[in-house]
């Protein structure tokens, strides 16, 4: 099931999650773990911030991608000030995937995951997500 969400208070969301997934990167790590934080705030939840690196297939899956770890570990270290600005734990998971799609859902699994909450793009990943999780799915829109 699908929400969509326009930064509304975590006051108007009637169900109260308490382990949140969130997948960031560089460009949305602030925004995205801001609307995972403002839901978990309220009722004491742990958010899970995942950066996925997509290998490309002519690599290996551990193959060493300084580039892109070293932007994970940004958006990961962003997404955690962010949880501490709103007195909210953050876990810091960076995973090597062929897809992010996939890893996500994997994730989600992995960590119990009641919400997974992403940027209201209907893309690829968006799309395996929606289809695959086995939990529910927020997409929110950044505010302006």
């Amino acid at each position: 099931m699908a929400t969509v969400a326009h930064d509304l208070p975590a006051t108007h969301l009637a169900v109260a999650y308490h382990r949140i997934l969130v997948p960031v990167d560089g460009g949305s790590a602030a925004a995205a773990a801001s609307a995972a934080c403002l839901l978990a705030a309220e009722h004491g939840s742990t958010v899970s911030a995942l950066v996925v690196i997509e290998v490309p297939a002519a690599l290996p899956l551990d193959a060493h991608m300084l580039e892109e770890e070293a932007s994970a570990r940004t958006a990961l270290a962003v997404a955690e000030a962010v949880g501490d600005e709103r007195g909210v734990r953050v876990a810091r998971l960076a995973v090597h995937a062929r897809q992010s799609g996939e890893a996500i859902v994997d994730a989600a699994e992995e960590l119990d995951s009641e919400l997974v909450v992403l940027r209201r793009t209907l893309d690829k990943t968006a799309r395996y997500v929606l289809k695959h999780a086995r939990c529910r799915v927020l997409f929110w829109t950044p505010g302006p």
